[in-house]
């Protein structure tokens, strides 16, 4: 602020609400990079219930799609949004983790898996997780 030579009041006085300096400031983000990490900080807004915070979060979230959709990976659509979800998710946890380590690792996790997703998803077979339900069996009437 002071770089700028505003005061706390002067620089909010340039929008209606927190909520219009929050959505800019990520479309204006959103736009200058593909990085995901530019939407790591966003984990605390995921449940916010402000029409604003909402549209604006859709929005990087969006140009994050259209990002890796751009680089036409054999991944596809299921393959990008999962890998935008992980890579999100990651650094979210990394920032509210006070375990350098452990973030380092997580991190490295993450990218190499979205990665791999993105460029072999065709190739890789579905897992089965405790939470997938059983195929149901048929009977013939």
């Amino acid at each position: 602020m002071r770089a700028c030579a505003l005061t706390r009041g002067g620089f909010y006085a340039h929008f209606r609400s927190k909520s219009e300096l929050y959505r800019e400031a990520l479309e204006r983000i959103a736009v200058r990079t593909s990085d995901p990490s530019t939407l790591g900080f966003l984990a605390s807004d995921v449940g916010s219930e402000d029409a604003e915070v909402r549209a604006a979060y859709t929005a990087a979230v969006n140009s994050l799609r259209e990002d890796m959709r751009a680089k036409e990976l054999p991944g596809g659509e299921e393959a990008i949004l999962a890998s935008a979800a992980m890579l999100v998710g990651a650094l979210a946890i990394a920032r509210t983790s006070a375990d350098a380590r452990l973030n380092e690792a997580l991190l490295d996790a993450c990218r190499r898996g979205a990665q791999t997703l993105l460029e072999h998803a065709d190739e890789l077979v579905q897992p089965t997780f405790f939470w997938t339900p059983a195929p149901r069996a048929t009977t013939a009437a």
